[in-house]
């Protein structure tokens, strides 16, 4: 009896946790376990870090990385809600790393995806904590943890200056805390709790999906120690102490660097902004890209993500560590893994619920991110699982689980190094290397701004640009909060919004600003505006294009120009692994769209070679190696090539076999593939091509037919 409340005493934090109806024969002293987590833990943090630095990214990333690092170097307001916590604690590394040794040849990139490594190994050995505390084998918590922290998603945003694995940072913490409080619950631990719960939604609003049940369940659990002025006090105070950091913002906008979101100065810019109220507070997209999905749906795409991040075993798990805690476990145990129960239940439901983007493709990886978070509750329930089976079904699930860790690893070192080449940051040079000097430069698009800001605001990279964001423009703050720093640029109202009162459209502004400098388009035209497509052209040029006046055509001396400064500045694209080109990364879009940057100057340089009049010998040979780049590139760019392309390239082969005899065999190569996938195929080539006729002496014409 007296060992029994020895062991009982371990719930209230007085020794080794019991673990009820499990055997306790050989149970080592709490000194040893001490020893055996310090060391695992270490481990598992130096494990993380070692595979995350071999595989991360040297320079910026996709997504909001662009912008979020320009707000860490400028200490600026990001896109809402302003993560102040990521921005100034991103920037303090940044000053800190320019006080080493050769801090000249460190980029702002590289700093940045560091301590995102850094947090995230955090967040790895913080689960471990947790998992070790539930089970005291530190055996289990490394491989469960480990396997977490190389789960696809979680392996792809470890090195990334996105505010992710600061999240999965405090997540991990807040989890740790839960059960640190449910062990021995005061009004001190619970006012820690509420602290990190404060200061983790200055980061992450879907904290806010974890925070609230936890809270309640706690509450629920120790109603009479908490449901007292004294302790609500103590609580609300660290909660909103916690909050602090959004204090900052103010600060950040009252010097409104350039690219600095919003007017957070006065108190209903202030709200708009933290709440985001600009894309809708509780969605991830605004109205441009939302997509209806039935909850069913959404819930059953997560489960099959779920799955496979979890190499479908620690699902299971998870599943049976749930149910050996209630059928088994103690009182404060049942407590902290009702609260993860009840955590997961809401934060899968109701984020679901909101979610309104697109299931399919690339914004499906954008909802995968938010996965991240339910899923570490998914491997702590699983390492109890894997713990208990070990016990029932014998060590079988051990070998199972190590295999299942393997798995990710294997995996992920094909499909997760990107140390090699930086996609990101090379489209971003692209651009920049692609542009003539004091140019202005129109930018629509995560990847156009985010690509070419980093470099522009964090590496100090061509200031005689003006590059202005078609998507800030067009909010009601930017030019009377932004404006002055283009004094290049003119301004024809106040908003680019053509239909509100004070707004101007896109041919207002090209008429303003046309002939004070030369003007580029990166990406498309804003949806909804037409009226500079009657006035204005755009004409391929790299990635971007170089927008015309129609009453003022470009030569053709004019257009090869544009041409040959366009293949110097286009980036040579490496081969990648397949599983780091699928639809929901951002180098399968880089790849693409350099792709099809290359397509649209083959389809400009083809028509310029074939006349009327005729090209010269040198405006075939580029016309020919555009051709030869676009077949190169195309299984990398993941895109199917029009029949029209096959035909148009023949026609271009077919003029350079006049000076090169190889491009004969290309023309009936080419040619052969436009018989075979075109459902109307021109029945002269088909008789060249059956007749094996090169018909290059006699007058041949590129198709007008749609080329993309």
């Amino acid at each position: 009896m007296a060992v029994a409340k020895r062991l009982a005493g371990a719930d209230r934090g007085q020794g080794v946790v019991r673990l009820e109806g499990l055997p306790t024969a050989g149970v080592k002293r709490p000194g040893r376990y001490v020893s055996a987590a310090y060391v695992s833990g270490g481990a598992v943090f130096a494990t993380c870090f070692a595979v995350y630095v071999s595989t991360m990214s040297r320079g910026i990333s996709g997504g909001d990385a662009g912008e979020l690092a320009v707000s860490a170097c400028q200490l600026g307001v990001a896109h809402p809600p302003g993560y102040p916590t990521f921005t100034w604690m991103y920037h303090g590394a940044w000053r800190l790393a320019a006080h080493l040794p050769h801090a000249e040849s460190v980029t702002p990139a590289l700093v940045f995806n560091l301590l995102s490594v850094v947090l995230s190994s955090i967040s790895a050995t913080v689960l471990f904590s947790s998992i070790f505390a539930m089970t005291r084998s530190a055996f289990v918590a490394y491989v469960t943890s480990l396997t977490f922290a190389f789960s696809p998603t979680v392996w792809l945003y470890s090195g990334q200056a996105e505010v992710f694995a600061l999240h999965l940072a405090f997540v991990s913490v807040l989890l740790r805390l839960t059960i640190w409080v449910f062990d021995a619950p005061s009004i001190w631990r619970a006012s820690v709790c509420a602290f990190m719960s404060g200061l983790a939604l200055t980061n992450q609003h879907t904290t806010a999906l974890f925070v609230a049940p936890i809270a309640t369940t706690l509450i629920a659990a120790e109603w009479k120690m908490l449901v007292k002025p004294s302790a609500l006090a103590a609580m609300t105070a660290s909660f909103l102490a916690g909050l602090t950091p959004y204090g900052l913002l103010y600060i950040s906008s009252s010097t409104s660097p350039v690219d600095s979101w919003g007017d957070l100065t006065t108190l209903q810019g202030f709200v708009k902004h933290v709440l985001r109220q600009e894309y809708g507070t509780l969605q991830l997209g605004g109205d441009e890209i939302a997509s209806k999905h039935p909850l069913l749906r959404r819930l059953a795409v997560y489960l099959q993500y779920l799955l496979k991040e979890s190499v479908y075993v620690f699902s299971i798990l998870a599943a049976a560590g749930a149910f050996a805690i209630f059928a088994r476990d103690s009182r404060r145990r049942v407590s902290s893994a009702t609260a993860f129960l009840f955590a997961y239940a809401v934060y899968v439901v109701v984020f679901h619920s909101l979610a309104n983007l697109d299931l399919t493709h690339f914004m499906l990886g954008v909802q995968m991110r938010f996965w991240m978070q339910p899923n570490m509750i998914v491997f702590l329930l699983a390492g109890y699982g894997w713990h208990w089976a070990r016990h029932t079904v014998g060590k079988l699930i051990d070998a199972i689980c190590i295999g299942a860790l393997a798995v990710h690893v294997g995996m992920g070192m094909q499909n997760r190094d990107f140390s090699r080449f930086s996609a990101i940051s090379a489209y971003g040079e692209s651009i920049l290397n692609s542009m003539p000097a004091n140019a202005t430069v129109l930018l629509n698009g995560d990847l156009n701004n985010n690509a070419v800001k980093y470099l522009y605001g964090c590496e100090g990279r061509r200031h005689d640009l003006s590059l202005v964001s078609i998507q800030l423009m067009s909010w009601p703050w930017f030019i009377p909060r932004q404006g002055y720093h283009y004094p290049d640029v003119a301004f024809p109202g106040l908003i680019y919004h053509p239909f509100v009162p004070g707004g101007f459209s896109m041919k207002d502004f090209l008429d303003a600003n046309w002939g004070r400098a030369p003007i580029y388009l990166c990406g498309d035209w804003k949806e909804g505006d037409t009226s500079q497509l009657d006035s204005y052209e755009v004409v391929p040029s790299g990635i971007c294009n170089y927008v015309s006046s129609r009453r003022q055509p470009l030569s053709k001396s004019q257009r090869l120009k544009l041409i040959r400064r366009a293949i110097r500045s286009l980036p040579d694209l490496p081969e990648i692994g397949s599983g780091q080109l699928t639809p929901d990364l951002w180098e399968y879009i880089v790849y693409s769209d350099i792709w099809s940057r290359k397509l649209a100057l083959f389809n400009d340089a083809a028509v310029l070679a074939s006349g009327p009049p005729p090209g010269s010998k040198k405006v075939v040979a580029l016309a020919a190696s555009l051709a030869e780049a676009v077949f190169v590139d195309a299984p990398y760019s993941k895109r199917h090539i029009q029949p029209e392309v096959y035909r148009n390239a023949g026609v271009i082969f077919g003029m350079h076999s006049v000076e090169d005899q190889q491009s004969e065999i290309k023309m009936m190569s080419a040619w052969a593939l436009y018989v075979n996938r075109s459902d109307d195929p021109d029945p002269a080539i088909v008789n060249m091509v059956n007749a094996r006729f090169n018909p290059y002496r006699q007058a041949a014409v590129v198709s007008s037919r749609s080329s993309r």
